[in-house]
């Protein structure tokens, strides 16, 4: 993750280790649901960030999700778009689209929402030039995450209203022939490592009044299993970065490796509750009340404090 280290030199990426959500089963699925509904047990059916930009009456428009569906972290009363690159883009001037909002135009709900997703489409397509695209079709295949947060990059200097934006990147789950400095997850960490290099350049003057909060559901095992990979862990760790960020530090208490400091004798254990962190960006960049925090966007979260020398 060498591109990552002039960030970390810079001030401007922070590591938290020993990190997790309040969850203790194995299951990805509600390891994943618990981490974007932000709740104390898997379940709920909205997302945490979409219950703060719905408490803190956010404008319409202002979170996107590069993804063809809006993730449950996105989803809830808030109005959530998604936008994703698909090859040569979809032609909203054409006739079969004319048609289409004409049978919509009647409509009170379908007709606004119609429109607004044209738009965004419209916009996205004027952001990318004619490199961003020819670059996004050369990177198909091996590393959609990438293409589409390259895409992401330019999108929002366009659109100018999104406030937050959410990516998400698969590929994580190395139960075999996992590799060490070299092999799959050695692979997939160079690219989120590329990719995260990328964004103070792509974000340009945002990029100092943006934060960027890379988490997983899961942790992996501190031993290896029999078939040279890492199976459903608890104790993680995320990246903090950005130009408000107060990084060139590991955060987080450590608690070891050795077999009596493990989770279960397996795994890191886990010292941070992940939604501290969560709570630290929003109570320091959307001045978020900690009491509207523990009520309605995390639930149940007043054992989790906020993190402190986090942010500038």
């Amino acid at each position: 993750m060498a591109p990552l280290h002039p960030l970390y030199q810079n001030g401007q990426l922070a590591v938290i280790h020993a990190v997790a959500s309040p969850y203790r089963d194995r299951s990805h699925f509600d390891g994943q649901n618990l981490l974007e509904n932000g709740t104390p047990h898997p379940g709920g059916n909205d997302g945490w960030l979409n219950r703060a930009l719905t408490a803190l009456k956010a404008d319409p428009g202002a979170s996107l999700a590069f993804n063809q569906q809006v993730p449950l972290v996105l989803q809830g009363s808030y109005a959530a778009s998604s936008w994703a690159p698909k090859g040569g883009g979809l032609d909203t001037n054409s006739d079969y689209m004319k048609r289409v909002a004409a049978l919509y135009k009647d409509d009170s709900e379908l007709s606004p929402a119609f429109s607004e997703a044209i738009e965004t489409q419209q916009m996205a397509a004027q952001s990318l030039s004619g490199d961003d695209l020819t670059a996004g079709k050369k990177r198909q295949g091996r590393r959609p995450a990438l293409r589409r947060g390259a895409h992401g990059l330019v999108l929002p200097r366009a659109l100018q209203r999104p406030r937050v934006a959410v990516l998400e990147a698969s590929g994580w789950d190395t139960h075999f022939r996992q590799g060490t400095t070299d092999g799959q997850l050695a692979l997939r960490l160079g690219d989120l490592a590329k990719g995260l290099a990328a964004f103070p350049a792509g974000l340009g003057a945002a990029w100092s009044r943006t934060t960027v909060i890379v988490v997983t559901e899961f942790g992996r095992t501190v031993a290896e299993n029999g078939t040279g990979g890492t199976d459903h862990g608890t104790g993680s760790m995320m990246l903090v970065l950005g130009g408000n960020v107060r990084g060139g530090q590991v955060l987080g208490k450590w608690q070891g490796l050795a077999s009596g400091d493990l989770y279960q004798n397996r795994d890191l254990m886990p010292t941070t509750d992940m939604r501290s962190v969560f709570k630290t960006a929003l109570y320091t960049n959307f001045r978020a009340p900690q009491a509207v925090l523990e009520s309605s966007i995390f639930p149940g979260s007043s054992g989790a404090p906020l993190v402190s020398n986090l942010f500038v």
